[in-house]
């Protein structure tokens, strides 16, 4: 049987928010040892981004670009365990519809794959929680216990980067069976992907024609029952 497979954003789709800025926040509150200067300038570039100042994949960059030197040199295993702390204490941010879809995908084989500019840590974190089986976020090498300048797999907030991701799960041979996002960033998921929904603010739309009609077990678990058939 052809592997079947699921595509997510996370950040504004399966999360409210921007993940990575509450994660700054929660480390310098832990008076954690990041770079100041370089959360400074992350939050500088989400006002600029969230006031229209500058477009998404110029945003994408440079706050990742400003992540990576603030994190580097930091205590990989310190950061696991703030992670998952994190985590504990940002479930809410997380969407009602969330869970409820996750399980029923994974509850018909479906493997499930968030693809996410959101740091690596708290992600892993919430993954495990929601029974979510590969991650790809933003992920620092590491070197002696310590965060490096480098990042593996690299960013994954970037539309390039969620086309080469889905690309290469295609030619692995698996069949992209749905897929989720909020912005343009995420359109190379939906370009594979058998049927897609954006989220945009508290509205689910499908994207393309079928979407309503197909996979109806999808359309009852994001609210749609009375729009889709009910059965397979």
């Amino acid at each position: 049987m052809r592997r079947q497979i699921a595509l997510f954003d996370w950040d504004n789709t399966l999360s409210r928010g921007f993940t990575l800025l509450r994660w700054i926040d929660f480390l310098e509150e832990r008076k954690y040892e990041i770079d100041k200067s370089q959360a400074a300038q992350i939050r500088l570039q989400y006002r600029s981004y969230q006031g229209g100042d500058i477009a998404y994949e110029d945003f994408a960059q440079t706050v990742v670009e400003a992540y990576v030197l603030a994190m580097t040199g930091c205590d990989a295993h310190a950061l696991d365990t703030l992670g998952r702390e994190f985590a504990e204490g940002d479930r809410g941010a997380i969407k009602p519809f969330a869970r409820p879809l996750i399980d029923v995908l994974t509850a018909r084989g479906v493997e499930i794959f968030v693809v996410s500019g959101a740091p690596s840590e708290p992600l892993r974190a919430h993954a495990r929680w929601l029974g979510i089986t590969h991650v790809r976020g933003l992920e620092l090498a590491r070197l002696n216990g310590r965060l490096i300048g480098h990042l593996l797999g690299g960013n994954t907030a970037l539309a390039t980067t969620k086309e080469a991701i889905a690309k290469a799960l295609v030619a692995e041979g698996a069949e992209v069976l749905f897929a989720m996002g909020d912005s343009e960033a995420d359109l190379p998921l939906y370009a594979h992907a058998n049927l897609a929904v954006q989220v945009r603010g508290s509205e689910l739309l499908p994207v393309g024609e079928i979407a309503r009609s197909a996979y109806g077990f999808i359309g009852v678990a994001l609210g749609w029952a009375d729009e889709v058939d009910r059965g397979e």
